[in-house]
């Protein structure tokens, strides 16, 4: 089976990846992501999503993928130890010194080579599985036939980009920010610097400005190729993106016959965010359609061109016949002439047949009111729908209880006493009291069930009761709220002394690792 891998930049992008059929997410923490800019995961949001994907039977993989300086390796093997502690399914490597200390150090993780590492031939591919790695993904410079070369002949899982936005240079090899203004994308940290307007052939383009990589049509072939993961790129895009473009994937993959709803996935997809698209090289090393040296930045989809422009009513208006139902405060874009950015804003007032609507429908003329900040816009420039309120609505997906998927739950078997003066209760050699004047019971079995019904609620604590005992000879009776307090109380000495171990744990395993890191392989 191929796996669909898909980006989150925040944990609602991971929900909504599952949500719409991808089997992996990769993401990134705070520190050492090349997406250093996304929201990304603090160390609780990697084991609660890791559990959650797994409890999907799905995966999780965290980039680990800048270069890494010396005096980072202690963040470097704390980052490390929190992803193995998560039990997530892999570690995306750019740096060869981070997969020697992990490697060395962390050997339950599986290794996966970054694209940053610029794989692009058999070779590169053999010296990674040398190394260690259980996985490459490929520079996206390549052709169908080298990749289908590399995964027949090498040993190890390839990976490859089907979707998203591209890097002027080879994978990992840009150094344009890092030059240009001193933040380098191989530290997580590009300005995009090929995003702007630059002189030549005697003008101003984008030369720079690469195309998004769209490979919707070539998703057969891979799999034939026995690629073994699709990846889409955009840890820094929205949770509607990633489920827009997830649920494309995802249909294309299997197989989906029905050709409109396909088409209908698509035109989401260019509605929430679209440049123009290439190939690449996968088809042809001479393609020369990989940049857009003339625009930049989203458009949308395309539904029409500006019939005529007229004032009404002190207003200036465009008309146009629109391909696709679009409504009231959706956006729209326009492309202007000779300007390198569409004008967008919102669509606030929509007239059809001389009636204010709320919705505009497919191939009946409306009128669209400008905003008063309105360039001039001429007859027969195109118009793009940029955001839809039906698009936005038709990918909800759900947030799962962090409760609910927690990992190191501490079963405890509970055992509470009532006496005349005093409440307690033991869980192991962890111990609670609390003084209390307690009278003799009408119901007996009424008591017990509020003592388990108490500490039955373990509410944020990682205790779980197990087993629980009541001791009770005197036939009291005891108050739910003092039972209430009891167990907090109880619950609460067992998750600190649970965090101790747990740091002590930690910073020994750390300790540890720093003091291999000058030691010579074995």
């Amino acid at each position: 089976m191929v796996e669909l891998l898909a980006p989150a930049g925040e944990l609602d992008s991971g929900f909504a990846a599952f949500a719409y059929g991808a089997d992996a997410v990769y993401l990134g923490l705070n520190k050492f992501s090349a997406r250093a800019e996304a929201v990304n995961f603090t160390p609780d949001d990697l084991k609660f999503f890791t559990s959650y994907a797994h409890s999907l039977g799905k995966r999780v993989l965290v980039a680990v993928n800048t270069l890494i300086f010396d005096d980072e390796f202690r963040d470097l093997a704390e980052t490390l130890y929190d992803i193995g502690e998560a039990k997530a399914d892999g570690v995306i490597v750019q740096d060869l010194g981070v997969a020697r200390f992990a490697k060395r150090n962390f050997p339950t993780l599986r290794l996966h080579a970054s694209t940053q590492m610029a794989a692009h031939n058999e070779q590169g591919a053999r010296a990674l599985k040398d190394l260690g790695f259980k996985r490459v993904v490929l520079a996206r410079e390549l052709t169908f036939d080298e990749i289908a070369n590399i995964a027949k002949r090498v040993p190890i899982e390839i990976e490859t980009f089907v979707h998203g936005a591209l890097c002027y240079s080879y994978s990992g090899l840009c150094m344009f920010s890092s030059i240009y203004t001193g933040r380098s994308a191989n530290r997580g940290k590009c300005v995009y610097p090929c995003r702007e307007s630059v002189c030549f052939d005697g003008k101003k383009g984008f030369a720079f400005s690469m195309r998004d990589l769209s490979l919707q049509e070539s998703v057969r072939r891979l799999k034939q190729a026995g690629v073994a993961a699709l990846k889409i790129e955009g840890r820094k895009k929205t949770p509607l993106y990633t489920a827009a473009v997830t649920d494309l994937y995802r249909n294309i993959l299997d197989g989906t016959p029905d050709k409109a709803l396909i088409q209908s996935k698509k035109d989401s997809v260019r509605t929430i965010f679209s440049r123009l698209t290439t190939t690449l090289y996968t088809q042809d090393r001479q393609n020369g359609a990989v940049a857009d040296v003339e625009t930049t930045g989203h458009r949308g989809l395309p539904v029409g061109s500006v019939e005529k422009a007229f004032s009404h009513g002190g207003r200036r208006f465009i008309q146009f016949k629109p391909s696709t139902d679009f409504a009231r405060y959706d956006g729209l874009q326009i492309d202007l002439e000779n300007a390198p950015k569409p004008f967008g804003f919102s669509a606030e007032t929509l007239i059809c047949g001389k009636k204010n609507v709320f919705e505009a429908k497919a191939g009946v003329p409306v009128a669209v009111a400008l905003p008063d900040n309105a360039p001039y816009i001429a007859q027969n420039r195109p118009v793009y729908l940029s955001s839809s309120t039906a698009v936005k609505k038709a990918y909800p997906f759900t947030r799962p209880d962090p409760r609910d998927f927690a990992q190191d739950k501490i079963p405890v078997d509970v055992t509470v006493v009532l006496s005349e003066n005093e409440l307690f209760a033991q869980a192991g050699e962890q111990t609670a009291s609390l003084p209390a004047t307690l009278t003799a019971a009408q119901n007996a079995e009424a008591v017990e069930k509020n003592v388990r019904r108490a500490f039955e609620k373990s509410g944020e604590s990682r205790a779980t009761p197990g087993n629980l005992t009541l001791v009770n000879a005197q036939n009291l009776f005891a108050p739910v709220s003092a039972l209430n307090d009891l167990r907090r109380d109880l619950y609460a000495k067992i998750d600190e002394d649970a965090a101790k171990r747990a740091r002590a744990k930690r910073t020994a395993v750390i300790e540890n690792a720093l003091k291999n890191t000058a030691q010579p392989a074995a």
